[in-house]
């Protein structure tokens, strides 16, 4: 037979909330983000064909029409994959074509 253990029973602090409703937690609320949102701003009129250079670099440098574009169809994983591979390896290629046309060896 097991013997009892001599230690007191758990006591609830909170007997008045016990099974009942509970309440919702409140997340903190911060602003929306914009989403694929691009600002440039020029001063004069002029500046149009500036500020259009600098607006295809931005949307280039972010990767939003790029990312557009990857998902216009669905890709497996192991494409994914396979393609990254082959671009790695064009990649290294070239850097040691360079390598060779700089050092000559």
């Amino acid at each position: 037979m097991r013997q009892e253990q001599n230690k007191p029973r758990k006591q609830f602090k909170n007997f008045n909330n016990f099974g009942g409703v509970k309440k919702k937690k409140e997340f903190k609320k911060f602003p929306k983000d914009e989403g694929l949102m691009v600002t440039v701003r020029g001063d004069k009129p002029e500046d149009l064909m500036k500020a259009l250079r600098r607006f295809k670099r931005i949307v280039k440098e972010s990767g939003h029409l790029q990312d557009y574009k990857d998902r216009q169809y669905f890709q497996k994983p192991s494409e994914k994959k396979r393609l990254r591979k082959e671009a790695g390896i064009r990649k290294w290629k070239r850097e040691r074509a360079r390598q060779f046309n700089e050092r000559g060896y």
